[in-house]
């Protein structure tokens, strides 16, 4: 029979692969594929143009859809991991109880983010177990590293900036590209962003080197974020 940490690590581990980026991928194709049909369509009355349109639209609402589900699914599961990882009788940690209690233990170090417009902060976990932070949403060395990464990278221009490069999900990814790292793990007070072409949804995974993974927990949420082949 199973123990409770074995079952708290299948249900982490089956929740930290939901296609977040995949779908975030496909939302932004659509957009753009509708985004360009919008433009041919100017000034023309030709109603095909419209169909096409409506049915990017409909692509559009789809997608959003399955990400509210997801993370939904996402959120139910969490939830009953961290029940029962907070049921479990105190006992000498084994590696298997270990590794899930892990971002438990940085959510817990977390302080409650202040609503609305509040700094978002976390804690990061490098592959060698190692736990760095705090790192603050905002202005520091480390968003200046950010936006050096992201000019570095292309994905803006070289005088250009982001907004999302303040955003810690975005600094830690930039730092784990930077040092070549596999895996890493990030507990943060705050839902990481997911909408629009420069979320968090859609920058760290164009951040991070292929086959590179950082998991992001945050209270009631986990997703894990997979480097793009380039």
């Amino acid at each position: 029979m199973a123990s409770i940490g074995e079952v708290v690590a299948a249900l982490r581990h089956s929740v930290a692969d939901l296609p977040f980026t995949a779908l975030a991928e496909a939302l932004e194709s659509a957009e753009d594929a509708k985004a360009l049909v919008e433009q041919a369509a100017e000034g023309s009355d030709q109603a095909e143009f419209a169909q096409v349109i409506a049915s990017f639209e409909q692509a559009v609402h789809g997608i959003g859809e399955l990400q509210r589900q997801l993370t939904d699914i996402q959120r139910s599961v969490t939830q009953t991991a961290n029940q029962l990882e907070g049921n479990q009788v105190s006992r000498p940690p084994s590696e298997d109880v270990a590794k899930p209690q892990a971002p438990e233990r940085l959510l817990r170090a977390l302080p409650e983010r202040e609503e609305p417009g509040g700094k978002t902060t976390g804690y990061w976990q490098d592959h060698d177990g190692r736990v760095r932070g705090p790192v603050v949403s905002g202005r520091g060395q480390l968003r200046d590293q950010a936006v050096d990464g992201l000019r570095r990278l292309g994905l803006v221009s070289g005088r250009g900036t982001l907004t999302v490069a303040d955003h810690v999900e975005v600094q830690i990814a930039v730092q784990v590209e930077i040092s070549g790292m596999g895996n890493t793990t990030l507990a943060v007070n705050n839902r990481p962003c997911d909408v629009g072409p420069f979320s968090c949804d859609r920058v760290v995974p164009r951040v991070l080197r292929p086959g590179q993974r950082l998991t992001v927990y945050w209270p009631g949420g986990v997703k894990t974020y997979v480097g793009k082949e380039r």
